[in-house]
């Protein structure tokens, strides 16, 4: 968002087109798939529900049946 600007203004030979086309849409989609992707899929591993076996099963207690 700053270098290639600032090549711009001096005097490199890229254009508004170039900067968009071949930087700024490619990260922008790479870190809105990577970010959603990622971050989606940490939060699902995190969080995801239980299922209702997992719910129903008995837990032990630690304590020897008598």
């Amino acid at each position: 968002m700053f270098l290639i600007p600032t090549g711009m203004m001096m005097g490199a030979k890229v254009t508004v087109a170039d900067w968009w086309l071949w930087n700024q849409i490619p990260v922008t989609l790479g870190n809105l798939v990577g970010g959603f992707t990622f971050t989606g899929l940490a939060i699902y591993v995190t969080y995801k529900p239980r299922t209702v076996a997992k719910l129903l099963a008995p837990t032990p207690t630690g304590v020897p049946a008598e």
